[in-house]
């Protein structure tokens, strides 16, 4: 009987290995289901971004993809786990609506950042029809007012201009202010903002001109300008025709002090409206000085900085709200939601917060500074 058991070579302890073996097989089997399970639940976040890539707002969107590019480098273990889908909007409304729509369809985005006042006029419906929540760069109250996946991402216009009265009242204390205006949202509400807050002062405002936007020739205004009183011109218009307009001026000898919008802020405006833009100011967001001193270094110009630092701020929000393994699979009501309770962040505008009010709409708001323009340089004033 010894030498039969000795002859057998699967005895107990060979079957315990066996055992043991199919056991390990199984809880690797059942591991790798595990994991591949876990790598499904970890579908990125979809984030879309439209912008003027090209065009004549190009520099504009040079300094939004330059903000992303910071704040991608800031937060990078969190854009591991968020896809973002850059597209150029041209500063067209047609386009605007067109890419929104492929932004829609394709990636299947859960939320955009959509940048510029007319062409938020043409997709903010839209994207409230469609139901994606979208993060509109306008200073525009109906953009969002009343809409459910509305949420500005800077303060309405008609505070840049109470921010510019002020200092109107404080520093320059002109008399007599003509201004000229063009048919856009956003300076017709900065010019709303200033005449509000001028009410009551010494300093009498002027509406000379409104003018559409494709409008060039303003040498009729300006010969009114010479025919009355001005210390002051508010230069109300859009890229484009702040050249001519200081062309047009210099052209019959008409040297005034000027304020105007943020497209004063343009190199490419500076440069061709020749030195009557000098000494210009202009209201516009507040930029921290460490992220403008880091800007330069990387970049080697602040041109348009405050569109780099809210496209920045707006990354950094997507980054600390949306870098979870569940995000990708959140509805459009819980991304507003989150959008809502989203803790005020520090960042390139120094305050980047939430705000919500029945006239306002939903918005991110920050602080708001007057520039001037000095040489091929812009100054922070206050």
């Amino acid at each position: 009987m010894r030498g039969e058991k000795n002859r057998n070579p699967i005895n107990s302890l060979t079957w315990i290995r066996v055992i043991l073996a199919a056991l390990v097989l199984i809880a690797v089997g059942v591991g790798r289901h595990g994991y591949a399970e876990d790598q499904e639940k970890a579908k990125p976040f979809r984030f879309g971004v439209s912008a003027p890539l090209s065009g004549v707002l190009a520099e504009y969107g040079a300094a939004v993809r330059n903000g992303f590019i910071l704040a991608q480098k800031d937060y990078s273990k969190e854009f591991e786990l968020i896809d973002v889908f850059f597209e150029d909007s041209q500063w067209d409304p047609k386009t605007a609506v067109s890419v929104f729509n492929a932004l829609a369809r394709v990636p299947n985005v859960q939320l955009v950042y959509s940048w510029g006042t007319p062409t938020n006029e043409a997709v903010a419906p839209v994207a409230e029809a469609l139901k994606i929540p979208t993060l509109a760069m306008t200073g525009e109250a109906a953009a969002s007012r009343g809409r459910k996946f509305i949420v500005r991402t800077v303060n309405v216009s008609q505070t840049f201009g109470a921010v510019l009265a002020q200092h109107l009242i404080a520093h320059e204390k002109p008399k007599r202010i003509a201004v000229v205006l063009a048919e856009n949202g956003y300076v017709r509400g900065l010019f709303e903002g200033l005449q509000d807050q001028l009410k009551g002062s010494a300093i009498e405002l002027e509406l000379l001109a409104t003018f559409e936007g494709d409008a060039t020739d303003f040498r009729s205004v300006v010969s009114k300008m010479k025919s009355k009183n001005f210390d002051m011109v508010g230069v109300l218009l859009i890229t484009g025709q702040v050249r001519n307009f200081f062309r047009q001026m210099r052209e019959q000898r008409v040297s005034l002090p000027t304020f105007g919008a943020d497209f004063f802020g343009s190199a490419t405006e500076i440069e061709a409206s020749g030195e009557g833009i000098q000494g210009a100011i202009f209201p516009d967001l507040k930029v921290d000085a460490a992220f403008r001193k880091r800007y330069l270094n990387e970049f080697g110009n602040d041109i348009q900085i405050a569109f780099a630092a809210n496209a920045y701020d707006v990354a950094a929000l997507v980054a600390k709200n949306f870098a979870v393994k569940a995000a990708g699979e959140m509805s459009s009501e819980e991304v507003i939601a989150r959008l809502k309770s989203a803790i005020p962040i520090k960042g390139a505008h120094s305050e980047f917060r939430y705000s919500e009010s029945a006239d306002a709409g939903a918005a991110f708001e920050s602080p708001i500074v007057v520039r001037r323009v000095e040489g091929r340089e812009i100054v922070d004033l206050e």
